[in-house]
C-alpha cells in the first residue's frame, strides 16, 4: 500500500510539473506573439514606408539585400506564429532560418546605428532601433521552434538547422557578393582598349539579377579622368537605360 500511495504521489507529481511545463511555454508563445506582432510585423510596415518616403539612401548597393532579407524574416515569423511548422526536421530547418533572419536584423540595426544616435535628439532616431527588437524577436522565435525538434538525434539537428540557415542567408547574401564580382570584373573590362569594351563589360552586369547602379553611380562621381568617366557614363545608359548625370544630381 505505501509503495501504490507513493507511486501515485510521483504520478500527481509529475503530472503537475507537465502542467507548469505546458503552461510555462504557452507563456512563452504568447510574450513571441506579441513582440511578432510589434517589432516583427507592425514596425517593419511603419519602417519601411518611412524609409521610401523620404528616400533614404542608408544601405546604398545593398538596399536589395536588405529588402529581400526583411521580407524573408517576416514571412518566416509567421510561419512560425501560426503554428503550421510542427514536425521536428521541417521545426529544425525553420529555426535555422529564422537566426539567419535574425542576424539580418541585427546587421540592419548596427548599419542604423550611427543615424540612430545622431536623430535622436529629434525622437526620428529611435525608429533605427526597432531592428534590435525585431532580432531578439526572431531568436525568440527560433528558440520556441527549435524545442519542437529535440525528438530529432543531435547531428541530424544540427546539419538541418545550418541548412535552414544557408537557404535562408543565400540571397540577402549571394547577391550583394555576385553584385560586387561582376561590377569587379566590368570596370576592369572599361578599362581595357578593345573596342568593345563597354559591350562586353554590359554583358557581365546584365547576369546579376536586381542590379544596384550605386556602384556604378559611385565609382563615376569619384573619376577625375574625363575620358573614364566618359566610359562609365555609357556603360550606364546602356545598362541601366538613363543618364547617370541625372543619378549623379538627384544624390
Amino acid at each position: 500500500m505505501a509503495d501504490s500511495g507513493a507511486e501515485a504521489a510521483q504520478a500527481r507529481k509529475q503530472r503537475r510539473e507537465a502542467i507548469l511545463l505546458a503552461a510555462g511555454r504557452e507563456r512563452r508563445r504568447t510574450r513571441t506573439r506579441l513582440m511578432a506582432l510589434g517589432f516583427g510585423f507592425l514596425a517593419p510596415a511603419f519602417c519601411f514606408p518611412l524609409y521610401w518616403s523620404f528616400g533614404f539612401d542608408i544601405f546604398g548597393r545593398f538596399s536589395f539585400a536588405v529588402h529581400v532579407g526583411a521580407a524573408l524574416g517576416i514571412g518566416l515569423l509567421g510561419l512560425q506564429v501560426s503554428g503550421l511548422v510542427k514536425e521536428p526536421r521541417r521545426s529544425a530547418l525553420l529555426a535555422g532560418a529564422l537566426a539567419s533572419a535574425a542576424s539580418h536584423a541585427l546587421l540592419i540595426g548596427l548599419a542604423l546605428s550611427p543615424a540612430s544616435i545622431l536623430l535622436l535628439l529629434w525622437v526620428i532616431g529611435l525608429v533605427g532601433l526597432l531592428p534590435f527588437g525585431t532580432a531578439w524577436t526572431l531568436v525568440r522565435a527560433a528558440r520556441e521552434v527549435w524545442e519542437n525538434s529535440a525528438p530529432l538525434p543531435a547531428p541530424m539537428r544540427s546539419r538541418l538547422g545550418v541548412l535552414g540557415f544557408m537557404l535562408a542567408a543565400a540571397v540577402p547574401v549571394g547577391q550583394p557578393v555576385v553584385q560586387e564580382l561582376a561590377f569587379g570584373v566590368a570596370l576592369e573590362r572599361i578599362d581595357s582598349t578593345a573596342p568593345d569594351a563597354i559591350e562586353r563589360a554590359n554583358d557581365v552586369l546584365r547576369w546579376v539579377p536586381w542590379l544596384s547602379s550605386r556602384p556604378l553611380c559611385d565609382e563615376a562621381a569619384m573619376e577625375s579622368d574625363e575620358a573614364r568617366f566618359e566610359r562609365l557614363s555609357q556603360l550606364y545608359e546602356l545598362r541601366f537605360g538613363r543618364s547617370i548625370e541625372e543619378e549623379l544630381w538627384a544624390d
